[in-house]
């Protein structure tokens, strides 16, 4: 967010820029217990009409506000740490791979439950897939949303946005792109 002030109304945007060290502003001309969303407010300077919306928006973008705006006082750091997991450690797509990494299709296979039944259910599964797939890619049920969503996509933009997240991150050198069909590629780790 390069914005210098966000404001919002119940939004999680509220948070995001909270996280992003950004001013965050809560205008809440109407409050109501039943729609307001409580964190992105608790994490926000609120306002409650327009004039002081006004007012508090000058004198930040002025600098006369001695940072308010970006107070990150006891009872804020309090409801992050409530509400909000992994700001430090791992990323949380490390840790959904590294519990993904100790599953295993034994370990979950009780009773009757064979490893037969499980390789139908995979093929049966396979075989779904494969169809939706080639009806969506060749323009049967589905190509419509496909083509406003990914319009001509190409592997140099696929492989030019894993780089940008690489450089941008320091991470993820070992994964590669491979074009499976139009529009279709598969992220893998090389090994």
């Amino acid at each position: 967010m390069a914005a210098e002030a966000v404001v919002h109304n119940s939004c999680t945007t509220g948070v995001e820029g909270y996280l992003l060290d950004r001013p965050v502003v809560a205008y809440r001309p109407v409050s109501s217990e039943q729609f307001d969303m409580y964190l992105p407010n608790a994490l926000s300077y609120q306002v409650f009409a327009v004039e002081e919306l006004c007012d508090v928006l000058r004198t930040h973008v002025a600098g006369d506000n001695d940072g308010f705006l970006l107070s990150k006082d006891g009872s804020k750091i309090e409801v992050v740490q409530k509400y909000i997991s992994g700001l430090e450690g791992s990323l949380a797509s490390e840790r959904i791979v590294r519990k993904l990494q100790e599953l295993t299709v034994e370990s979950q296979m009780t009773g009757s439950f064979t490893r037969l039944k499980a390789n139908r259910i995979f093929r049966g599964t396979k075989k779904e897939m494969k169809m939706l797939l080639s009806r969506t890619l060749k323009g049967g049920s589905g190509s419509g949303y496909k083509k406003q969503k990914f319009p001509k996509l190409e592997l140099a933009d696929v492989i030019q946005a894993v780089t940008k997240l690489q450089t941008t991150s320091g991470r993820f050198f070992q994964v590669t792109v491979q074009q499976v069909d139009k529009s279709l590629f598969h992220l893998y780790q090389k090994s």
